[in-house]
């Protein structure tokens, strides 16, 4: 008994496997990233695609990891204060991405164009 699943990815939908053959369709996470970093070789890129995406702390809580977090990287060479709490002690590990993605954290002052002229002058 064979089954047919219908995409319903728009014209995607209208293709079919031939008997005895299958359609895959696949989104790779970050395939660009991906492709940049085995192309410049970059060790802190390609460390990122090494490691799991998710930790579990001492309490069984799972959490993202920011190791395997690009964004989280990058946040933590431009805005290494973000990750220091108020009384000087360091963020915990699981919450650096959280605090990454608060744009309120990690905007700078400027369009993005600036922002742009930042990163190329770092």
């Amino acid at each position: 008994m064979s089954r047919i699943i219908k995409l319903s990815l728009g014209a995607r939908g209208t293709i079919f496997a031939p008997k005895g053959r299958c359609l895959v369709s696949l989104d790779f996470r970050s395939q660009e990233l991906m492709i940049a970093a085995v192309q410049s070789l970059d060790n802190l890129m390609l460390q990122a695609f090494r490691v799991p995406e998710t930790l579990v702390d001492e309490l069984g809580i799972v959490y993202s990891n920011p190791d395997a977090d690009l964004h989280t990287l990058t946040c933590l060479q431009l805005f290494p204060d973000i990750f220091i709490e108020p009384d000087g002690s360091k963020l915990p590990k699981s919450k650096w991405v959280e605090r990454a993605k608060d744009e309120s954290q990690t905007k700078l002052p400027g369009s993005p164009r600036d922002y742009g002229k930042f990163l190329a002058a770092a």
